[in-house]
């Protein structure tokens, strides 16, 4: 993913994010631009870009370092891991014993409405979320994508790779929308949307072209709740209903929690 900060000056040091090598996981995805400091020439040089994993080989390369350091934009996408995180606790929701007594399991409305108001502080005022931050969405409430698979993608074309991960992101998102809260599903969805095998289910299939209309490229800047409008069918009508509410809602509250983010700009990952 393009970037625009590949090298940083020595100064910069104090306002950057300083994390140990041991914290970083091979083939966890980078939500931030991932810096190493060159003390020969004193500057801080990017050896990972967002949407990037190091391998096994190259985090052992750089074990002499000890620490990775990022900008402040990894600090800023925490609320969004939180709200993946929130809505993976509510799928994984399971009855407790309180003082003798079992809870009562959650109804399936029960569990989609709390997962689409947990949702919320994603959407801005005109229902719109950049494709990015969905990934760093879905990465809290899915399993990791297989190392295999990830290292083949990528190793084929980065630009196809960073499509398949949009995509898979946006496919749960939507799956999530649409009321389909079961964490063996939106696993599956993930995967087959990121390997780009045709789901043999009616379900999974609309879904599928769904996503494949919407987010065609890693070039697609901005998804718009509006764009399902003239979706027709089923799904489309099941899909605007529940848009409709959503959109209601970020209207009425989206104000005090709604997580404003963006990957351009001063404090974004891409500047000018």
């Amino acid at each position: 993913m393009d970037f625009s900060d590949k090298k940083l000056p020595r100064e910069e040091a104090p306002h950057l994010v300083r994390i140990s090598l041991d914290r970083i996981q091979p083939h966890a995805l980078m939500v931030a631009p991932a810096y190493v400091l060159l003390k020969q020439n004193q500057k801080f040089i990017a050896v990972k870009g967002p949407l990037d994993f190091f391998l096994p080989a190259e985090l052992e390369r750089l074990r002499d370092r000890e620490s990775l350091y990022f900008t402040k934009f990894i600090e800023s996408v925490s609320p969004i891991q939180d709200v993946g995180k929130s809505v993976r606790a509510i799928l994984s929701f399971r009855p407790q014993l309180v003082r003798g007594v079992e809870m009562e399991p959650l109804a399936s409305f029960e569990r989609s409405d709390a997962v689409i108001r947990a949702m919320r502080p994603l959407w801005g005022h005109g229902v719109s979320v950049e494709p990015f931050f969905l990934c760093v969405f879905a990465d809290q409430i899915c399993n990791p994508l297989p190392a295999a698979h990830l290292e083949s993608m990528r190793d084929r074309s980065v630009e196809a790779f960073e499509t398949a991960l949009l995509q898979s992101s946006w496919a749960v998102t939507l799956a999530l929308v649409m009321g389909m809260c079961d964490l063996h599903y939106l696993n599956r969805i993930r995967r087959e949307v990121f390997e780009g095998v045709q789901p043999n289910q009616n379900d999974r299939r609309g879904l599928y072209d769904l996503v494949q209309r919407t987010l065609p490229s890693s070039s697609t800047s901005l998804l718009r709740m509006d764009a399902f409008d003239g979706h027709e069918g089923r799904m489309g009508e099941k899909i605007k209903h529940r848009m409709t509410r959503i959109r209601k809602e970020a209207m009425e509250k989206a104000a005090p929690d709604h997580i404003d983010l963006s990957i351009h700009g001063e404090k974004g990952l891409i500047r000018g």
